[in-house]
Formats: C-alpha cells, structure tokens, sequence
C-alpha cells in the first residue's frame, strides 16, 4: 500500500520551534487582535489559537508542486485527518486517500485487477496531537527570530528557524534543515498560510530549492457527522476504476 509516501502526506499539515524575536512593525490595522504583542508572542498566541480553538479546518498543501488537500478535524479532542492527493510519476498519476480516526488507518489502494480497494488497520501509531506544531516548545525545531508586519487586515510573521525531521521508515532517521517561514494571520486570529522557503546553511544564504505553500481555510465549517460521511464515501470507492473513483471524488488530472 506504499504506506512510506501516504504517512508524507498526514505528516505535511504539520509544522515547526524557540528563539529571540523583533517588535511589531508597520501599521496597527488588527486592533485588538495579538495586541502590543512582539512576532514571538504572537506566534504564541496565534499557534494556541490554532490548537484550541479550531475543531476543523482545510488545509491545502503545496510542495514543490505536489498537491496535499487535507481536512483535519477535532473530534473528542483528538485529530483525525483525511488526506486526498494525486501524484504525478511521469506519464501516470497516483493517487493517494488515507484517513486517520486515533489508531485506526483507512485507506483506498489499486488492487492487482486495477479496482481500488478499502482496507483498515487499527494499530497506526503515528498519531498527531496538534492542528500546528508548537514552533516554541516542540524539542525538533529551534526558532532563532521572529519578525511581526501588521499590514491591513492580517498579520504577517517572519521566522527563520532549524528543524530536525524524520526522513525515514525508522524514528532515528533523521535531516537538519534550515528554513524561513512566512506566516499570515487572517482578521479572526487564524493562521490562513504558511509558506516555508527551505536553505542550506544557518546563515539563510542559499536556498535549497524547496518551498511548501499550506493554505488553511473553512474554520470550524465542518462536524463529526461530516467526517463520519468521508469514511462512508472511501467505503464506497471499494471495487471501482481508477477513473470512476477521481470522479466519484472530483478529481480532475491532465490524463483525465
């Protein structure tokens, strides 16, 4: 079921952090909002936000030109993800339908008869805790500055910052990287993007040519009965064609 490429694309809606950070610059348009905070505190507030306030949110992934929608929803105070994605090998696409509901992992794959497949197993272990990493506490990531715009209605925070992630199956497979995340924080106090351009070194000088662009939208429009409704669609792909399936889910490629 290639779960190595499928558990990427759960683990892409989350990010990244601790460190100094600069005061609030540019014009005061989000009154009352993260108000006379410096860009440190505002991350910490608007990453709290995120993790306590938000029960649902969409989240739309791009890196390096492969596309992630996911749907993270708060359930029982515990995140469960659908994840819906279509990656391109060369003359072919794949695509890729997972869900995570706790330790249960369901997922859509072609069969030998070229008919997908519904299949679930109920010992995942990779459970995320948090709608947005917590880049000031989380021991993986170091924030060396933070730097607050406020401009018309939304915030814009700068943070450069080194991250430790997994780049393999086993947990002790693990990379340095070096990154400038740009974060926007919309009229009602939620992260609406991120973008993370990627470097090579801690002085930010050369990037690596990877960038990650997630947009979050849809904030609390969606409930359990919804989530409950996309098992119940991944359910009913079980035994149908690669294309009956892509427009079952409108999903429309160039081979299509």
């Amino acid at each position: 079921m290639k779960l190595k490429r499928i558990i990427a694309c759960l683990c892409a809606v989350m990010l990244v952090g601790c460190g100094s950070s600069d005061k609030p610059s540019g014009s005061s348009t989000q009154k009352g909002l993260y108000e006379n905070l410096d860009g440190k505190a505002t991350l910490g507030e608007v990453i709290k936000k995120m993790n306590n306030d938000v029960s649902y949110v969409k989240s739309d992934i791009d890196e390096n030109g492969n596309i992630v929608n996911n749907e993270i929803y708060k359930i029982d105070n515990h995140l469960c993800f659908v994840s819906k994605s279509v990656f391109e090998e060369g003359a072919y696409n794949t695509l890729s339908y997972t869900i995570t509901q706790g330790n249960n992992f369901h997922s859509l794959y072609l069969g030998d008869d070229n008919t997908y497949k519904y299949d679930i197993m109920n010992d995942y272990s990779h459970i995320v805790e948090k709608i947005h990493v917590d880049y000031l506490n989380d021991k993986n990531y170091e924030v060396y500055n933070v730097e607050r715009k406020d401009e018309d209605n939304q915030i814009v925070l700068t943070i450069k910052l080194k991250m430790t992630e997994i780049t393999g199956g086993g947990i002790e497979e693990t990379e340095t990287r070096y990154a400038i995340s740009q974060i926007v924080i919309n009229k009602d106090g939620y992260i609406s993007q991120e973008e993370i351009t990627y470097y090579t070194n801690d002085q930010f000088s050369e990037t690596s040519g990877d960038i990650k662009t997630i947009k979050n939208s849809d904030f609390n429009s969606k409930n359990q009965k919804d989530f409950e409704k996309e098992i119940d669609l991944m359910k009913s792909c079980d035994g149908l064609t690669d294309q009956e399936v892509k427009e079952k889910l409108n999903i429309i490629t160039e081979e299509a």
